[in-house]
């Protein structure tokens, strides 16, 4: 009983768990509790894709419900309420537009309980996207942050980061603005991106334009409110390099910001909302640390005025709704923004007193209005009327290469209105075309520019209809940038830095005319004319800037000692720019400051210095070019040497001035080393450095050299002496005087002279230089000359230690073919120390002056006289021998020219060389048929031709050599002579074949062939295993039998004769002969039977074979003419009948008389058995 009960009670158990368990695995957007369902589906209003992940919320106020679920992957969801009623349902989800709509109380169906809205349709929200990519590149950046911002009124709709270089982000707004951020990367941001009412709005590529230099250096700080000691978070700090690209950062929860920047000038602004923001303020990125810049912005006050209006179009009735209008105050440092009223048009923007401000107003489509301006107080009714831009007319045209008559591409064509605060550019095709429509009556500034061309600024005024317009333009100048460092003394430089703007300084005056020319915030209209007020407001600028560089490490050292800048000391000056922009004259940016001696020298009275300048290299459109001045008192330096990198950098000069002037390069700078000492006298120095000499002694002390007397034949004999490596240690050599005396009473001036010796003087000289230096110093330098008047004279000579093979009489060599001779032009005991071999000839030798033999040889040229031999030449450098060896036999003639240092040349020396044949004959020979088709092997019986006209000698023609031929078949030895014989083996078998070629020389070659002779067309008689029959199997002795074997003809001929014997092989390995058969013919491929009959005199087991024999069948054919398998070829022969039962019957008799014998013997024993009790009858 108890088990019953645990049993039922542990069926309940299992009942609850698994109604728990069910429970549990109920889906999530279902609420089990309450009386009323209330279910539905979420679909996408453009897809009608399912929504799903969609917070679904029921509520009512009354009866304090509020609850929500998620909907399904299938967007169905499913909420339970306990009361029907009207109920408010909203969907909301990322992507989507909130929807709420009214479940009201007759939809609840009180039979099911239930209430089914059906299908929900969600509309998603538009999408902003693109592709951000690093500027001048293909590549796509990632991990850019993506800020999206409200576009009226400046909230945060969303931050992410770009993947794969790609952002999108939903939005519900018609406007945003975007602002992309990236360390190491300038900035971009996009203003007022108009948004589609439905799906995506792609802004297409944005570019980020990489920081360069890399940034290395952080620049960090506080933002404080002014006047306080209250941090400021929040806020937008931004730096730039005076380019309008900016690096910027926000300040964290205490204020703090960092960023990174390069080492340089930079300006820097902040800004936040609340605050005025502060006017760009020059600081300097050091080198190599972190720079703190706090910054103070001031609260904006209490904005207690007022202006207030309506947008117009120009009619004065038609509002104009959306457009953006920007209060800007004329300090630059705040402005207010707000939107005119969608359907009035009707606007109103608070400011604070005691300022003064101008109104901007833009709307897309419609000219810039800013001309209200004067801003101090509350304004009622200030109305604005904007003119929409209109564009009626074409303003087109080429834009053209003026010098080479071509269409540039890719020019970029600027047009600047003259009326209203517009722009408009282009760039031209690939046809040099460009194109703009613009307004009726319109006047514009036109400014084209193409790189590596000179700019070019138009006046396009009054266009009432399409007009053409052409612009050519002229290749560019370079600009130059001319910097002078002028050391006062050691301690202090000034430096003067003029840069020449040639290239595109139209384009210069124009942007600065519009930077400096457009009031304190760039609302008015540009004027075309760059006025004194505003070069100076741009020279200012440049000075606020200050100098690039606040110390010379990056540039310049003495001693490893840099120079500060003395900040006061900066100064610029503008030259050539006023005036209309067009103007196409030069702009000279003139700017000097003082550097002064960062410390003290170590050895302040040194006589050496060491000076480090770092040159920029020059750009294909600006040329760079430095000047250094060294201090001239109390005593004079000047640079004695000097070291560059590469040899892009040309450093010329001693002191006043030393010019480094770079060249285009890769990278940006190239360190220059120079030593820098106290002016002293040098040394002469004096060679020959061109024309045709040989220097004997190339030390300066004994400088000795060997030159060709004047004229030599063809040979130009002007020499030039220099004195350029002459030096003053210390002073400019170039400068002094050089004076020559060349030995043969003429003189000559200058650093290098020509002079030719062409007088009566020839042999030893001495040439004089004198060098008066600036300081009247003279030094002195002496050169023995040598003037070679003689040709030198060619002697040949060659090693006949080898008699056998060579021998030489009488200027005749007479030597074996292919046997190497070692020549020489001179002794060989001089040159190879061979003074052992047997040497003939004569030795070449070269004099100076007749009979001095101090000329020395250059060369010697080998002219082998044999064909397809190069001549060669010998020099004096290395060994003076050479070898040859003639290949060819034959007599040749073999000259030699001598050729000395100077140029001189000799007669030819000459041998007869008889080059001996010593080289036997290649011998080579083919056989060929009856059809001379070339054969390797030949048929018994058949006449072949053997052709020995292969055969090739090195010097002899064919037909001047004798032939043999030997025929050895087997010892049969046949002999013949000539070139090609016939002959026929009349048998076959492998013979050899020799044949000897000897040429007129008497040089024999032999070569020996092995033939193969194959058969000729014969019978084979072919006997195939298990063909032989026999007739009884097994025979019976004393009885005939017939014994047959099939026989074939396998040959190429008719078989005739053929002679099969059969044979019994005994156990003693001999054979009976029992037959032969006869066939008198089988052709061929033809079979027969070949049978006899035999008669067994005696029973048993018999090995029978058999064998053909055919007289025309060769005897290499005869190994298949036989059946000799004698495990296969058995025939067994049992004992005749009559035999058999006479032996039967002699047996019974036997085993009769066997049978009776017994009986009787067992007769006789039974009667002498006992008879007692022991035997009883059965």
């Amino acid at each position: 009983m108890q088990s019953e009960v645990m049993g039922k009670t542990l069926a309940i158990f299992m009942v609850i768990a698994m109604i728990a368990t069910g429970i549990i695995m109920l889906p999530g957007s279902t609420d089990a509790t309450g009386a009323y369902t209330v279910t539905g589906q979420l679909k996408d209003d453009v897809t009608d894709a399912n929504v799903g992940g969609v917070k679904v919320t029921i509520t009512n106020t009354t009866l304090s419900v509020n609850k929500n679920v998620t909907s399904l992957t299938d967007g169905k969801f499913t909420l339970s309420v306990v009361t029907r009623g009207d109920y408010n349902l909203t969907f909301e989800k990322t992507g989507y537009r909130t929807k709420t709509i009214m479940l009201y109380n007759v939809t609840f169906n009180e039979t099911t309980k239930t209430a089914d809205i059906g299908i929900q349709l969600l509309e998603p929200l538009p999408t902003v996207s693109g592709t951000i990519k690093e500027l001048g590149a293909t590549t796509v950046i990632n991990d850019v942050e993506v800020t999206v911002k409200n576009g009226t009124s400046g909230a945060v709709i969303d931050q992410v980061m770009s993947v794969n270089g790609m952002f999108t982000v939903p939005v519900d707004t018609n406007s945003v603005n975007l602002y992309f951020k990236k360390n190491g990367y300038y900035d971009n941001n996009m203003e007022n991106v108009a948004i589609a009412d439905y799906g995506n709005t792609n802004v297409g590529n944005v570019y980020l334009e990489k920081i360069v230099p890399t940034p290395t250096i952080k620049v960090w700080g506080i933002i404080f409110e002014n006047g306080t000691s209250d941090t400021l978070s929040g806020a937008i700090v931004s730096i730039s390099a005076g380019d309008d690209k900016w690096i910027t950062a926000v300040s964290d929860d205490v204020g703090y910001f960092e960023m990174l920047a390069y080492p340089g000038s930079f300006q820097i602004k902040g800004a936040l909302t609340g605050y005025k923001s502060t006017l760009p303020e020059w600081f300097t990125v050091p080198t190599d640390k972190s720079i703190r810049k706090d910054l103070k912005l001031d609260k904006i006050p209490a904005e207690t005025q007022t202006i207030s209006g309506i947008i117009y179009e120009t009619d004065g009735v038609t509002p104009i709704g959306g457009a953006d209008l920007y209060l800007h105050s004329t300090d630059g440092k705040y402005v207010k923004h707000a939107t005119s009223d969608d359907v009035t048009g009707a606007y109103t923007i608070a400011f604070y007193p005691g300022a003064t401000f101008v109104l901007e107003v833009k709307k897309e489509n419609y000219f810039t209005n800013a001309s209200i301006g004067g801003i101090t107080v509350t304004i009622a009714n200030q109305d604005v009327e904007l003119t929409m831009i209109n564009n009626v007319h074409t303003l087109r045209g080429f834009v053209y290469d003026t010098v080479n008559d071509k269409p540039l591409v890719n020019a970029t064509v600027t047009i600047y209105s003259k009326n209203y605060l517009y722009t408009q550019a282009t760039n031209t095709l690939s046809n040099g075309y460009y194109e703009f429509m613009v307004y009726n009556a319109s006047s514009f500034f036109l400014t084209v520019d193409s790189e590596g061309y000179q700019s070019v600024v138009k006046n396009a005024d009054t266009i009432v209809a399409n007009r053409y317009q052409e612009i050519g333009l002229e290749p560019s100048a370079m600009d130059e940038v001319k910097t002078t460092y002028t050391f006062v003394d050691w301690n202090t430089i000034t430096v003067t830095r003029n840069s020449i703007v040639i290239v595109d300084n139209i384009t210069t005056r124009f942007n600065a005319d519009r930077k400096y020319g457009m009031g304190s915030v760039g609302l008015s209209l540009n004027n075309g004319d760059l006025s004194v007020a505003e070069v100076q407001a741009w020279a200012n600028y440049l000075k606020a800037k200050g100098a690039e560089k606040r110390d010379t490490k990056e540039f310049l050292t003495l001693n490893n000692t840099i120079y500060n800048l003395n900040v006061t000391s900066y100064d610029v000056t503008i030259q050539g720019a006023e005036g209309p922009v067009s103007a196409h004259t030069t702009i000279y940016i003139n700017s000097s400051y003082t550097y002064t001696l960062a410390k003290e020298l170590e050895t302040p009275d040194s006589s050496k210095f060491e000076l480090g300048f770092n040159a920029t290299y020059d750009t294909e459109y600006k040329n760079y070019v430095n000047y250094i001045i060294l201090p001239l008192n109390p005593t004079q330096f000047e640079m004695t040497s000097n070291i560059t990198e590469t040899n892009n950098v040309v450093v010329t000069g001693y002191n006043d001035p030393i010019t480094i002037d770079p060249m285009v390069h890769d990278g940006d700078l190239e360190e220059v080393t120079m030593m820098l000492q106290r002016s002293m006298n040098g040394t002469a120095m004096a060679k020959i450095m061109t024309g045709v000499h040989y220097v004997l002694n190339s030390t300066y002390d004994n400088y000795t050299v060997i030159v060709a007397k004047g004229p030599s034949g063809s040979t130009n004999t002007e020499v030039t002496f220099s004195a350029a490596e002459s030096n003053d240690q210390i002073g400019d050599i170039t400068k002094a005087n050089f004076t020559w005396d060349f030995g043969d009473s003429e003189m000559g001036y200058g650093t290098t002279v020509k002079h030719n010796y062409t007088s009566a003087v020839d042999g030893e000289l001495i040439a004089r230089l004198v060098i008066t230096e600036t300081g009247g110093n003279k030094s002195y330098r002496n050169i023995t000359v040598f003037v070679d008047s003689q040709n030198p004279v060619a002697g040949i000579s060659a090693i006949i230690t080898d008699t056998e093979n060579i021998t030489f009489a009488s200027n005749v060599l007479t030597v074996n073919e292919d046997l190497p001779i070692i020549f020489s032009g001179v002794k060989f005991s001089d040159a190879e120390s061979m003074d052992t071999e047997t040497i003939e000839g004569a030795e070449s030798y070269d004099d100076i002056k007749s009979g001095d033999r101090k000329g020395i040889i250059e060369k010697w040229y080998w002219a082998w006289g044999e064909e397809n031999s190069f001549n060669e030449t010998v020099t004096k450098e290395g060994s003076n021998n050479i070898t040859h060896t003639y290949s060819n036999p034959g007599t040749y003639t073999l000259n030699m020219t001598a050729t000395d240092v100077v140029g001189r040349e000799s007669t030819a020396a000459s041998w007869t060389v008889r080059v001996l044949d010593t080289s036997a004959p290649t011998a080579e020979f083919n056989i060929k048929n009856k059809d001379a088709i070339v054969v390797t092997e030949v048929i018994e019986n058949t006449t072949y031709q053997y052709d020995a006209s292969p055969t090739i000698d090195n010097y002899d023609d064919i037909e001047n050599l004798t032939f043999e031929w030997t025929f050895n078949a087997d010892g049969a030895i046949t002999n013949y002579t000539g070139m090609i014989v016939n002959h026929t083996f009349a048998k076959v078998g492998t013979f050899n074949v020799t044949l000897t070629a000897t040429d007129k020389a008497g040089n024999a070659g032999n070569k020996t062939t092995l033939v193969y002779v194959n058969l000729a067309s014969r019978p084979n008689i072919i006997m195939k295993l298990g063909t032989l029959t026999f007739s009884s199997s097994p025979g019976t002795s004393g009885k005939a039998m017939t014994i047959s074997v099939n026989i074939s003809n396998d040959g190429q001929a008719n078989a005739t004769n053929i002679q099969t014997k059969f044979y019994i092989r005994n156990p003693d390995g001999t054979d009976k002969d029992i037959g032969t058969h006869t066939t008198t013919f089988l052709g061929i491929g033809n079979t027969t039977t070949a049978s006899i009959s035999w008669t067994p005199n005696k029973p048993g087991e018999f090995s029978i074979w058999a064998n053909a024999t055919c007289a025309d069948e060769h005897s290499s054919q005869w190994w298949d003419n036989k059946i000799d398998d004698f495990s296969v070829q058995k025939v067994t022969v049992n004992q005749s009948p009559m035999v058999t039962w006479g032996l039967i019957a002699i047996g019974i008799v036997v085993v009769i008389v066997i049978f009776l014998g017994i009986r009787y013997f067992m007769k006789s024993g039974t009667k002498e058995e006992p008879t007692g009790d022991k035997r009883k009858k059965r």
